[in-house]
C-alpha cells in the first residue's frame, strides 16, 4: 500500500471534506468511517471538478439567519475569551457597511471605552439575562446583568429585523442599574398604598 499525500482541503459550514491523493492507483474512494475522499491521480481532475462545483454551490446557498440568542452567545463567548473589541465587531457586522461608515467614530470610541471596562470594574464573572421584550416580531430589547468584581454593569442590546436577518439597532452599557432598581422599588411601594 502506498502512502497518501494530502492534495486539497475544502471546508464547508457543516462538513469538512479532506481530499487525498493515492499515487499510482485506480479509482477515487470515500472512506466511510473517516468521511475522507481518497482520490487517485487518474480521477483527480474529474473528482476535483465535481467537488469544486459542489463547494461553490454550497457557498452560494443563503446562510440561515441567526437568532438573537445565537448572536448574543457569540458576543459573550468573545467577551469571555478576553476579546471585547471582537465581541463588538461581531455585533456591528450584522449591519450594512454603508450605515456603519456614518457612525464609524462613535463605534471606535465605544470600542475604546468598552475594552477598558474591566480596568474600571474588575474581573468579569459571568452574565444573567434580566429581560427580553419584543415589540412585534421584528424589534427586541434584551438586557443582561454583567457581573464584575466591583459592581454589576447593565448591557442593553436592541435588535431590529427589516427583512430576514437581525441587525444591531443599539448597544449600550451603563452603571445605573442600582438607581433604576431603587426607583422601580419605590414605584411598587407607592402602588401598594
Amino acid at each position: 500500500m502506498q502512502p497518501l499525500e494530502k492534495a486539497v482541503i475544502l471546508s464547508g459550514k457543516t462538513n469538512r471534506n479532506v481530499l487525498f491523493l493515492a499515487p499510482g492507483s485506480g479509482h477515487g474512494l470515500l472512506a466511510p468511517h473517516s468521511k475522507q475522499w481518497i482520490i487517485k491521480p487518474e480521477n483527480m481532475n474529474k473528482k476535483f471538478i465535481f467537488i469544486f462545483l459542489g463547494a461553490c454551490l454550497s457557498l452560494s446557498l443563503p446562510a440561515q439567519s441567526q437568532t438573537t440568542d445565537e448572536i448574543l452567545d457569540n458576543f459573550f463567548k468573545k467577551y469571555e475569551e478576553g476579546k471585547p473589541v471582537e465581541a463588538l465587531d461581531g455585533l456591528y457586522a450584522l449591519n450594512p457597511e454603508e450605515w456603519l461608515n456614518r457612525i464609524k467614530d462613535n463605534i471606535e470610541n465605544l470600542k475604546t471605552q468598552f475594552s477598558d471596562l474591566e480596568r474600571l470594574v474588575g474581573a468579569y464573572h459571568g452574565k444573567e439575562k434580566l429581560i427580553e421584550e419584543s415589540l412585534g416580531q421584528n424589534y427586541k430589547i434584551i438586557i443582561y446583568l454583567a457581573k464584575f468584581d466591583r459592581q454589576p454593569v447593565r448591557f442593553t442590546f436592541q435588535f431590529y429585523r427589516p427583512e430576514e436577518d437581525w441587525r444591531l439597532y443599539g448597544f449600550s452599557y451603563d452603571f445605573d442599574l442600582d438607581d433604576d432598581f431603587e426607583e422601580n422599588v419605590k414605584l411598587k411601594l407607592m402602588n401598594k398604598n
